[in-house]
């Protein structure tokens, strides 16, 4: 896994978009970095809005660990705004379901 991570920071800085695990992490630009998961929910008719906090809190969870795990994820961070989005993936694409920057969430789709 830290190889993965440490991947990943080398990546982030070239501007290339990188998995690790279940998320995708890109720079938006210089100073935002997103950091995108998938729902579990196939049938988004099951998906509520209290399910897909939860979802992407699980997500905002994950990458704390790995900036806790990382020295060098954690360097490449300071300073740079985290856009955390959670996503819907339908097999050949995927779309948006919220996104949180600066602990405001966004709705892009209507749960």
């Amino acid at each position: 896994m830290k190889d993965r991570i440490d991947n990943l920071v080398l990546l982030l800085q070239d501007g290339k978009p990188y998995q690790v695990g279940d998320l995708n992490f890109g720079m938006i630009s210089k100073n935002i970095l997103y950091v995108t998961g998938y729902t579990n929910y196939s049938d988004l008719n099951n998906l509520s809005k209290s399910k897909a906090l939860e979802e992407l809190s699980c997500i905002k969870n994950t990458f704390n660990d790995m900036v806790n795990y990382s020295e060098k994820l954690r360097t490449f961070i300071q300073g740079k705004k985290i856009k955390f989005n959670l996503a819907y993936n339908y097999g050949k694409g995927g779309f948006g379901i919220c996104t949180e920057k600066d602990g405001k969430i966004e709705w892009i789709i209507r749960i």
